[in-house]
């Protein structure tokens, strides 16, 4: 799954074409109006529908708890804060992650939210919590020019400290967002 995961990636840097694919636009894969996440998260399990019942209320209690912290907060661009988590979880979904997976894309910024990991932990249990933890960590990494230079040395630390392979997947699918993003705004 991770391989298939790295050549989207390598595909979509070549062919431009792809990108809108595994990228998400709002225009090729959602067409619920971006400002109501009933139907965005329903268009999600369309899209992905091999989610069972119990995962998809998981994945529901995740998305009303990213929900009710974020419902009014938009980006610099204007679009809802929790689209961005919606393309994560999407991504991940496109190559049939797990629920924990799809739970730590959604709660990716739990700490920034206000969203206690207690409680994240109670709910969804001790792997999405470390998933969460961990992602935190490699995203608030330090990286200054000196460092830049020595992509290698960051990119064995980045691989020696997650002992799950989803951290690193989310991390992809996070990136992946992040391009999209930046290719729309250029």
């Amino acid at each position: 799954m991770f391989v298939f995961f790295c050549k989207k990636m390598l595909i979509y840097k070549k062919e431009s074409y792809f990108y809108k694919e595994i990228s998400m636009s709002n225009i090729s894969v959602f067409k619920s109006n971006s400002h109501n996440p009933e139907l965005l998260i329903k268009e999600l399990f369309e899209l992905n529908d091999y989610f069972t019942q119990d995962e998809m209320d998981l994945i529901l209690n995740a998305w009303d708890s990213l929900i009710g912290k974020s419902r009014n907060l938009t980006r610099p661009s204007g679009e809802p804060y929790y689209l961005h988590h919606l393309r994560v979880a999407h991504i991940l979904a496109q190559n049939h992650s797990d629920k924990d997976s799809i739970i730590c894309a959604l709660l990716h910024t739990a700490q920034q939210l206000d969203i206690s990991l207690d409680s994240v932990k109670a709910k969804f249990g001790e792997a999405v919590y470390k998933i969460i933890i961990t992602t935190d960590k490699i995203l608030n990494l330090p990286l200054n020019s000196k460092r830049i230079h020595q992509a290698d040395a960051i990119r064995k630390m980045f691989f020696a400290i997650t002992k799950d392979i989803r951290i690193i997947m989310l991390k992809l699918a996070l990136v992946l967002t992040r391009l999209h993003f930046i290719k729309e705004k250029s």
